[in-house]
């Protein structure tokens, strides 16, 4: 055998797009099928398929992606805003304001508390308006690993498809004296094709699960959001009034329960 071997001329049949949809790989737009096209005609068997396909950085980067994800710390933050609600209920400052509280002086300690309970939300809105900042840029970051998974999708099912409908139209030539012939390069080939169809199948799984996890922390930040910039400015009114109203204003207590069970609802 010398040195150079010669590349497996072979005969096979030409490109049929229309047995593209026997390969259950779902399907292809018109710039696809002309990508299978290509390939398929250029396609060596004794070369290294699929030529210059490497781990693209994004992928390569996507447990420490999904490791930055801020979906738990959104929804610790809810949590800590409806604890914080609670304990700066103005029925305690309206209750608080009896004559008893007044004479004993507990009607001062009620107050204190919730003026201490609102600066503490006040303190946690800021907060919360940084989660949802911080939140966005890692949507951002999600979308860019996002669309390096659809390209590897696309690159992998191309060259599968390419490859497979080589397989089905080769046709081996005979056996060299000393060499294993055509069909060991055939067996070599269809096992590259099983490892791109295990990536492909791998690829497509990390997508279904970026895709979740951009649904899961979209869903927070609109709520954290919806908390944050309005149900939490309806409440602050209202909390406001209460200590500003120096008699019993049930209707101040009502509009509270109110925008405290919309907030408890985004939970």
């Amino acid at each position: 055998m010398t040195a150079e071997r010669k590349a497996l001329s072979v005969e096979r049949i030409p490109f049929d797009e229309s047995k593209l949809a026997t390969l259950s790989l779902g399907e292809f737009t018109p710039d696809e099928i002309d990508l299978v096209a290509h390939i398929y005609d250029g396609l060596d068997i004794d070369q290294a398929y699929p030529a210059a396909f490497g781990e693209v950085a994004e992928i390569s980067d996507m447990g420490e992606i999904l490791a930055a994800s801020t979906a738990t710390i959104m929804q610790e933050t809810i949590g800590t805003l409806h604890k914080a609600l609670n304990d700066a209920n103005p029925e305690n400052v309206i209750k608080g304001r009896s004559r008893l509280a007044r004479w004993t002086g507990a009607a001062i300690e009620v107050e204190m508390r919730y003026r201490a309970a609102c600066t503490r939300i006040s303190t946690l809105v800021d907060g919360a308006r940084q989660r949802i900042a911080d939140s966005d840029a890692f949507v951002h970051r999600l979308d860019g690993l996002r669309q390096a998974h659809v390209l590897a999708i696309r690159h992998l099912r191309v060259h599968l498809a390419a490859g497979r409908l080589y397989t089905a139209g080769y046709v081996p030539p005979p056996p060299v004296a000393g060499e294993l012939g055509g069909s060991a390069a055939k067996d070599r080939f269809t096992r590259r094709l099983s490892n791109i169809a295990v990536m492909l199948h791998s690829t497509q799984m990390a997508l279904a699960q970026i895709d979740m996890v951009k649904a899961q922390v979209k869903s927070q930040i609109e709520r954290l959001g919806q908390a944050v910039e309005v149900l939490l400015t309806v409440w602050r009114n209202h909390a406001f009034s209460v200590l500003a109203s120096s008699v019993d204003a049930p209707e101040l207590t009502n509009s509270y329960k109110l925008a405290l069970s919309h907030l408890k609802g985004i939970n």
